[in-house]
Order: C-alpha cells, then sequence, then structure tokens
C-alpha cells in the first residue's frame, strides 16, 4: 500500500508484531470488507480481552434485527462519514502539521527577538549601574565606539 494511505488499526495487537492494520482503497471497499475487522477481532486477535469478545458475539447476534429496523441506504450512509471522517483526518493531520511548522518558524523569529530584547536590557543596565544615563546607551544594533 502507499505510504501515508489511511487505515485503521486493531488497538489491542497495535505495535506488536502481527498487530493488524486495514486500508481500504474506496467507499464500497469498506462497505464489502468491514467484516474483516469482526473476524480479526473474533477469531485472531490475542490481545484483545475475552469480556470484549463475548460483548461483541452479543452485538452480532442483535445485528440481524437491527439492520431489518435501518432504513434502505442507512448501511452505505455509514460507511460514507466513516471513509469521509478517515479522509477530513489525514488532511487535517496534514494542515495542523503545517500549522506546527509555521509555527515552530514564528516561535523562532520571536525568540530571536527576545533575545535581542534581553540584550538590549542588559546593556542598558550596566551603562545604568556604571552612572551613565541608559537612554544615551547606544542601541544594540549600533557599533562600538570607543570611549
Amino acid at each position: 500500500k502507499d505510504v501515508g494511505c489511511v487505515g485503521v488499526e486493531c488497538k489491542h495487537c497495535a505495535g506488536q508484531a502481527g498487530g493488524r492494520k486495514f486500508f481500504w482503497s474506496s467507499i464500497s471497499a469498506v462497505e464489502s470488507n468491514f467484516v474483516s475487522v469482526h473476524t480479526h477481532m473474533m477469531q485472531h486477535c490475542t490481545a484483545i480481552p475475552e469480556d470484549l469478545k463475548a460483548r461483541l458475539s452479543v452485538l452480532k447476534e442483535k445485528r440481524k434485527e437491527h439492520t431489518a429496523a435501518l432504513k434502505l441506504g442507512s448501511q452505505k450512509a455509514f460507511f460514507t462519514n466513516v471513509w469521509n471522517r478517515l479522509h477530513e483526518n489525514k488532511e487535517m493531520n496534514q494542515k495542523d502539521k503545517d500549522d506546527d511548522d509555521s509555527m515552530t518558524n514564528e516561535d523562532a523569529d520571536g525568540e530571536q527577538q527576545q533575545q535581542q530584547h534581553r540584550e538590549q536590557s542588559k546593556k542598558e543596565a550596566v551603562g545604568a549601574s556604571n552612572g551613565r544615563d541608559a537612554s544615551s546607551t547606544p542601541p544594540a544594533t549600533s557599533t562600538p565606539t570607543q570611549v
């Protein structure tokens, strides 16, 4: 798969050798293959707690009843929402990264200005302690003069 491709990962076995990740190329692929997440959790994941497996089994039993009560197209709408949210997060994460990069540059500029201000304040303080008027101390950006 492409690096940076959007997908989901089993949170129970994430980071372990053989941890399961799921990637889909389209909304219809999500719809037709989402059952693989359930299959993984119920049959293959060794890290999922047994009580969670039991609760999933109960929900699986109720699925037919619940699905029958849904309006036509509800399942398609659900998977479309899942797809859109996954891809919005990818775009938002990229935007956040871009914002973080620009903030880092702004922070560096701000830090540089603060450092210059601190240096100027030190020079003014030294000038004042030597009996000179702090306002007569040349700015930090001017070239030093010999006295």
